[in-house]
This record gives C-alpha cells, sequence and structure tokens, in this order.
C-alpha cells in the first residue's frame, strides 16, 4: 500500500469535520447577518431618540428663553387689553354710533393712539381717544336725528312735545365680539318736519297727503 493511501475511515473522519466546519460556517454566517439586523434596527432607533432628545431640547430652550416667554406673555396682555377696550368704547354718548365695519383699530389710528402705549383705560383717555377720532376721521361715526322743537296742534290750538328719534346706529365692535346688527332705519314722520306755525306749510303738507291718499 502506498504511503499517500488515506484509509477509508481516515477519510470518513475528514468528511465529517468538513461538514462539521461547513455547518458551522453556516451557523456563524446567519448570527453575522443577524447581528447585522439588530445593529441595523438600534441605529435607527439611536438617531429617533437623538431627534426627539433635539426636539425636547429645542422646546424647553424656547421655553426658558426670556425673550420668547415676554413675546407670549405681550400677547395674551394685548389680548386682554383689546377686549377691554372694545368693552370701553361701545359705550357712546346718546345719539352717536359707528359706522358699519369701523373697528377698534380704526377708532385708535384716527385718535393717533397705539395699543402698545395704552397703560390705563380710563374714561378721561376714552373720551379724549373719541374726540380726536371724530375731529380727525368724522366719516367713521354716525349721530341719531335731533328731535324737533314742540310744534302747535292746529286743528286743537295745543302745544304738544315731540319725542325724541331713537338712534338707529350699530354697536362699536359687533364683529370683534361675535357679530351683530344695526336695528332697522326708523322712517321719520313727515309731519314732524312741518313747521305748524307757518300756515303756507301747512297747507302744502295738507296738500301733499291728499294726493297721495
Amino acid at each position: 500500500m502506498s504511503e499517500n493511501t488515506v484509509s477509508r475511515a481516515e477519510f470518513e473522519r475528514a468528511l465529517r469535520q468538513s461538514q462539521r466546519r461547513k455547518q458551522e460556517l453556516a451557523t456563524l454566517q446567519a448570527e453575522h447577518n443577524s447581528a447585522i439586523e439588530q445593529l441595523r434596527v438600534m441605529q435607527e432607533e439611536r438617531n429617533e431618540a437623538i431627534q426627539e432628545m433635539e426636539s425636547i431640547t429645542k422646546q424647553f430652550t424656547q421655553f426658558t428663553d426670556e425673550n420668547e416667554l415676554y413675546r407670549t406673555n405681550q400677547a395674551l396682555a394685548n389680548q386682554l387689553k383689546e377686549r377691554d377696550l372694545i368693552d370701553a368704547f361701545s359705550n357712546l354718548p346718546d345719539g352717536m354710533g359707528y359706522q358699519d365695519g369701523v373697528t377698534l383699530q380704526d377708532i385708535l389710528d384716527a385718535s393717533g393712539k397705539s395699543l402698545d402705549e395704552i397703560d390705563e383705560i380710563s374714561d378721561e383717555f376714552v373720551t379724549d381717544a373719541i374726540a380726536k377720532a371724530q375731529t380727525a376721521k368724522p366719516y367713521l361715526f354716525t349721530r341719531a336725528e335731533i328731535a324737533p322743537a314742540p310744534v302747535a296742534d292746529v286743528a286743537q290750538g295745543d302745544v304738544r312735545p315731540e319725542a325724541a328719534f331713537a338712534p338707529t346706529f350699530k354697536a362699536f365692535g359687533a364683529q370683534a365680539v361675535g357679530g351683530g346688527s344695526a336695528p332697522d332705519v326708523v322712517k321719520p314722520d313727515p309731519a314732524k318736519s312741518v313747521d305748524w306755525s307757518d300756515a303756507m306749510a301747512v297747507q302744502r303738507f295738507a296738500q301733499s297727503r291728499d294726493s297721495k291718499q
């Protein structure tokens, strides 16, 4: 037998070792692939954790930033001040109103006032602001009709006072505080515009009324 001849037993043993190593290599490869996948998942979770931490850090910085806090507080304070101003400027003298669509900002601009510079909303402040706004932009306001003086009843010969006409203006700030509409305009009674002390005027009124009938 040649020295290079391998016995059957040695061949089988070598074959079994080769198969076992091949199986071990396959197992190692599978473990390697699993480790790579776990590493990928961990990397994604790490990136998400970093992004979340950055977001929390940013929010915390904004929350603790003095300028940001000041701006937030100032915005809230301006909202409350604007609400109080709307209430204050809604109380106009009898017979005076605002044109449709007039806002608080329109009145402040016309009076030369700025929301930021208003520290106290007193009656004097409101009166002064309205007076200045009327002078600068009178078209922002409306006025109710003035009641005529007492007139003589020609038929009865007595004098009776006439009630003042009711104001027909729209309340200021209606749009800003939730809407609202102006009351219907009441048409004046033609008889109230007649000068009953003038005989010619009385005659013309009577003729006009008869012609309509």
